[in-house]
């Protein structure tokens, strides 16, 4: 099971693969202001405090790992990767860009 939690508030929910951060978290009734959808604004960026090692950016079906050491994420474009089973994310909703 891979773990997702939304702080500021705690908001914790089991994620699925194939489906990015943004739009997890929209269909869960979490507000992450967003413009372009594509990884180019950076305004969905948000700051990641763990889980970097299971995430990739998927862009135009091109994908790039995440840092181990990456504060922030841009949401539109990340996903979970396919080969994990088990793992937590941790992203703050408090501190944008």
């Amino acid at each position: 099971m891979i773990k997702i939690t939304f702080l500021p508030n705690n908001n914790t929910f089991e994620i699925k693969k194939g489906i990015s951060i943004l739009n997890f978290a929209r269909n869960n009734f979490i507000d992450i202001p967003s413009q372009c959808e594509e990884g180019t604004c950076y305004t969905c960026s948000c700051e990641i405090n763990k889980g970097q090692e299971i995430l990739f950016e998927n862009i135009e079906n091109d994908f790039f790992d995440i840092k181990e050491n990456s504060s922030h994420i841009i949401t539109c474009i990340t996903e979970v990767k396919e080969n994990i089973v088990d793992g937590e994310i941790i992203i703050n909703l408090g501190s944008y860009k």
